[in-house]
Parts: C-alpha cells; sequence; structure tokens
C-alpha cells in the first residue's frame, strides 16, 4: 500500500510539474463580426480550452479588465498597453483571435506575439467552408488544438501558417488626435483608440468614433482603400453651449 501510495505521488508531482512548465499565454477578448456577435463568448472558450492543452491561459473577465484600465491611460499604445498586461499575469505571449464570415464560409485566425521580443511566435489562418455556427464551434477548437499540440511545436520553430482560401485579412490600426476615443465597428464597440483590428481586405465596414468634448465621426471605409488615413484621426471639439442665467423673480 506505501508503494502503491508512494506511485501515486510521484505521478502527480510530475503532473504537477509539467503543467508548471506551460509558459503564460494572455488571450485577448476574440473579434467576432456582427453575424457572430452572441457566438462570441463561445468562440473564445473552444479557443482557451485548445490553447490549455500547450499553454497556461488568462481568458475571460479578468484580463478585460485590465485591457480597459490600460486603454483608460493617456499614452497608450498597442505595444505599451500589450506589455503591461503581460506583466499583469506574468507572461511574455499575447494571443489574438478573430472570427469572420466571408460568404457561405468562416475565417479564423490566430496570432501569438511575444510582447518582449517583438516577435510573432505563432500564427494560425483556416478557412471553414460552408459551415454552421455549431459547427464553426467544433471546427474552432479543433483546428487550434490540432496547430499548438506541444509535439508539433518541439518538431518545428517556424510559425504554423495556414493560406487562405478565399480571403486575406489585414491589420488595421485606428488612431484619434486626442487618444482614447471610443470605436465602434459595424455597431459593436471594440475598444478605445489607439486600436488595432484584422479585417478582411475588401470588407466594408461603419466605423464610429466618440470621445466626451468632441464631435462624434460615422463613416464608412473599404478595407484595403487607403487604410494608413485610420492611423490619425482628428476629432473637432464641441463648441461650448450656451451657459443658462437664471432671472430672479420680483423686484
Amino acid at each position: 500500500m506505501r508503494y502503491l501510495h508512494f506511485i501515486t505521488l510521484f505521478l502527480l508531482s510530475i503532473s504537477a510539474s509539467k503543467a508548471a512548465e506551460k509558459e503564460v499565454l494572455i488571450l485577448l477578448p476574440i473579434e467576432v463580426d456582427q453575424s457572430l456577435q452572441e457566438e462570441a463568448g463561445l468562440l473564445g472558450t473552444a479557443v482557451q480550452q485548445a490553447l490549455s492543452e500547450r499553454f497556461s491561459v488568462f481568458y475571460g473577465p479578468a484580463v478585460e479588465e485590465k485591457l480597459e484600465v490600460e486603454y483608460s491611460k493617456e499614452n497608450c499604445s498597442a505595444l505599451s498597453c500589450a506589455q503591461n498586461l503581460a506583466i499583469e499575469f506574468n507572461g511574455e505571449l499575447i494571443a489574438n483571435t478573430s472570427v469572420q464570415k466571408v460568404d457561405t464560409s468562416f475565417v479564423i485566425q490566430l496570432q501569438i506575439n511575444n510582447v518582449v521580443t517583438g516577435q510573432i511566435t505563432d500564427s494560425l489562418l483556416e478557412v471553414c467552408e460552408g459551415c454552421s455556427k455549431l459547427q464553426m464551434l467544433a471546427f474552432t477548437k479543433r483546428v487550434v488544438s490540432k496547430a499548438f499540440e506541444a509535439n508539433a511545436l518541439a518538431q518545428t520553430a517556424q510559425p504554423i501558417i495556414r493560406t487562405p482560401q478565399k480571403t486575406d485579412l489585414k491589420a488595421v490600426n485606428i488612431g484619434t488626435t486626442p487618444t482614447r476615443a471610443r470605436v465602434r465597428i459595424n455597431g459593436n464597440y471594440r475598444g478605445t483608440t489607439p486600436l488595432g483590428l484584422q479585417v478582411p481586405v475588401g470588407e466594408k465596414i461603419r466605423i464610429q468614433i466618440t470621445k466626451r468634448g468632441y464631435e462624434p465621426r460615422d463613416f464608412v471605409h473599404i478595407i484595403g482603400q487607403n487604410d494608413d488615413s485610420l492611423g490619425n484621426l482628428p476629432l473637432t471639439e464641441k463648441p461650448e453651449q450656451t451657459k443658462r442665467v437664471r432671472v430672479p423673480m420680483g423686484f
């Protein structure tokens, strides 16, 4: 009995040691288009579960709260915010994920960045052709899990890159002067400026920008056409409203 007890403790210690060896990864809130808004939480959980086989993953309210705090800072840049987020969770890896509907298919993209070295350590781009939303959930978990297996990473030092079959995604940066303006894409709140997005080339999106004390901006932009113009959008201060003067009654 003592021998069996010793073996059990030994196996548990090995399991705990392996878990401790996992790299810490911070999974940012998943980006989805309007048609997948209700499924965003389920898709994010599917990605988190798949990545947990390889990494020690931080995801959910704790990450979202810290992200909100970072983006509220006046001098926050995409890099500095990511670095501060990594420091908060004692890690170096930040994962961005997006799922977009293109025609009758879904495109999933996942990219892992090392905020210390500035390198892209892993990336994935897969197309689920003709999938339903339910099939997309299973597809997301399956392809992420398969791509980021520990054995697969050990066999190659090169990023895992999938070639898209029908579309290309482009990184787009939205910035304003002043910063910390709220951004909505196609009616969905995406964060505050400066803000980075992954959007299919050729997609027409509606961008709404608001900030207290400034006139709102609302316009349509086609991805791939003069995207650099989005990097520094000037905001116009609202004119001061005429103050109301209370006139005392009587003489």
